[in-house]
């Protein structure tokens, strides 16, 4: 077997709770580091900072999006709207982040109201999403979306 295989089994066969919800974690550290810099660092530095938590977030966005809710919909179609509708408010609350960080007006209140949100949606996923997802997922799509988080 190849090194290629091998890793590709690695990701197919990891559990995608643990992967995904590891990722949560690592995008709600990096919030709280940026929360507690807010105030401190330089502010190019803060903006850039934020665009790479941004960017993070919604990338796993956008693959669980592609890769599980389309299945997920047909077994649970109102959780899975309501994740969509959460995926939306989180991005439209990212947006509002950004600007104020680039603006120098950025708030710690407003950045603890935005990782309480992620932390309420992480919990919504983990305990629906990603235990369908660990039962349901053939392991092409396993394969593909462990990749986009890591």
């Amino acid at each position: 077997m190849s090194h290629g295989q091998s890793v590709s089994c690695t990701l197919a066969c990891y559990p995608v709770d643990d992967v995904l919800g590891a990722h949560h974690l690592e995008i709600e550290a990096e919030c709280l580091e940026i929360m507690s810099a807010c105030f401190t660092d330089d502010p190019r530095d803060l903006t850039l900072r934020w665009g790479k938590v941004e960017c993070e977030l919604l990338e796993h966005m956008a693959a669980e999006e592609h890769m599980v809710f389309p299945d997920y919909q047909r077994a649970d179609p109102e959780n899975a709207q309501d994740l969509r509708d959460e995926h939306a408010v989180l991005r439209e609350h990212a947006l509002e982040l950004g600007i104020a960080i680039q603006l120098h007006t950025i708030r710690r209140e407003q950045l603890q109201l935005f990782v309480d949100q992620l932390r309420a949606h992480a919990r919504h996923e983990e305990a629906t999403l990603y235990r369908w997802a660990q039962g349901n997922l053939d392991a092409s799509h396993r394969h593909t979306l462990l990749a986009l988080v890591r």
